[in-house]
């Protein structure tokens, strides 16, 4: 086994190879990370003609097949693992969370995981325990994308990683998915075959997390296709415009406008919005544009672990540093989302972080769901705070021990019990009864 020592001597030595491309990495974790080409020399012209101005003397160089190379070492040890997490969490990864690409931080091939700070609780289902067991990597606060360039690769890169979940839901049998246009905006429009007669007149709205800036696209099925499937609704999947390219209000924008749209067919009352972290604000965003518009409330809000205040107000931000599975830190790519979403408006606009908006002229009942280790427990709760206070029905549940986004896990069974909480709020407040099944399957009853 190489000393760390000899290790990155080795390496360093490597990317000092005439022409071989290579990642840089500044020691500062607070200056986001750099690609340039080595040819030998640190020619500041040459690394600039590359498209990138490089700080060897702050930088850790490592060549890209020696990346690549360590990448493929660690992928037996902790990518494996983070792998089989992806697996067992099912959607987790694709609400609002944010890990760091391989190819955009070469610090990840060595990074040590972070001491525990709470051990594996014994009173959680042995699926969580297996999840809390695995070491927690801090990657997200060695990145931090400066470019529009760097944030369109790292995009590209978090729809790779969900592309196998998304073809597979498109290949499910039990749901027909078409992609059109409310409003001037694509949707994806998500129907179950055996729709109840109950809820054929039911629309759902889903606002996809991200960050604000990830999971565009097809992405934007998976959350939707979820509830679709198991709550047997007719699910309208929001392709918001995002970051770098449009910032706030175009997403808040978006999301009135097929609101609007769903009115002009779809009586108020049969209307519920919901989405996770980015997408759980986003619906208390556009909920409250719309009603300042003139427009009526919508039956339920959903709020699932929202991104309430994009500021890093909060004790979660800090308690919860390394301890969220899956959100492990504020700092990096999820505060450089924050900067590039809020734009001019700056990062306590009501509309951007909505916990500061005001509630008391109307807002529609309201559940919201996290967990004590969830980084935006705080977040959560006091948007919880603010709804009660307004005089607003609002319905909070803390799960004990659960992460970010834990509720898109459908092998927890943890997760399972918030689902159910989730369907019978939204049954409860679109006024839904149990009724037979009409479209695909005569006869049949809904369970």
């Amino acid at each position: 086994m190489l000393s760390r020592a000899a290790f990155f001597l080795l390496i360093s030595a490597r990317a000092a190879l005439k022409n071989t491309r290579c990642l840089w990495l500044t020691g500062d974790s607070s200056i986001e990370a750099r690609v340039c080409r080595h040819t030998g020399r640190t020619s500041k012209t040459r690394n600039e003609k590359a498209g990138v101005a490089c700080k060897p003397r702050r930088a850790r160089p490592v060549a890209h097949r020696d990346f690549v190379a360590l990448l493929a070492r660690d992928n037996q040890h902790w990518p494996s693992e983070r792998a089989s997490s992806r697996h067992a969490t099912g959607h987790a990864e694709a609400l609002g969370i944010f890990q760091s690409c391989p190819s955009f931080n070469p610090a990840l091939a060595t990074e040590k995981p972070v001491p525990a700070k709470y051990p594996v609780p014994r009173h959680v289902s042995s699926e969580a325990q297996a999840i809390l067991g695995r070491p927690v990597l801090m990657e997200g606060r060695l990145l931090r994308p400066s470019s529009p360039t760097q944030w369109q690769q790292l995009k590209r890169q978090q729809n790779l990683r969900v592309a196998p979940q998304i073809d597979r839901l498109k290949n499910i049998a039990q749901l027909t998915i078409e992609t059109t246009q409310l409003g001037g905006v694509p949707v994806r429009i998500v129907t179950p075959n055996k729709l109840p007669e109950s809820k054929r007149d039911k629309v759902l709205i889903a606002l996809h997390g991200g960050a604000y800036v990830f999971f565009g696209g097809e992405a934007s099925l998976l959350e939707a296709a979820s509830i679709a499937m198991a709550g047997h609704y007719k699910v309208i999947a929001v392709d918001y415009r995002m970051p770098p390219e449009y910032p706030f209000p175009a997403a808040v924008d978006d999301g009135v406008a097929v609101y609007q749209a769903v009115l002009d067919t779809t009586a108020a009352e049969n209307i519920a919005v919901f989405g996770t972290s980015a997408g759980g604000s986003l619906t208390a965003s556009v909920i409250i544009r719309a009603r300042d518009q003139g427009m009526p409330l919508p039956a339920a809000a959903y709020m699932n672990t929202p991104w309430a205040d994009l500021s890093k107000t909060g004790d979660s931000y800090v308690t919860n540093e390394a301890v969220d599975p899956v959100l492990p830190v504020y700092g990096g790519v999820l505060a450089a989302a924050a900067e590039i979403y809020a734009g001019e408006a700056g990062l306590k606009h009501p509309l951007v972080s909505p916990v500061y908006a005001d509630y008391h002229k109307g807002f529609p009942p309201s559940l919201l769901i996290t967990g004590t280790r969830d980084l935006l427990l705080s977040s959560t709760v006091r948007l919880h705070r603010a709804l009660r206070e307004a005089g607003v029905y609002a319905d909070l549940h803390v799960f004990d021990a659960m992460w970010h986004a834990f509720t898109a896990n459908t092998e927890l069974p943890e997760a399972n019990s918030a689902q159910g909480l989730v369907l019978k709020f939204l049954d409860q407040y679109l006024q839904v009864s149990r009724t037979k099944v009409v479209a695909g399957a005569t006869g049949s009853h809904e369970k």
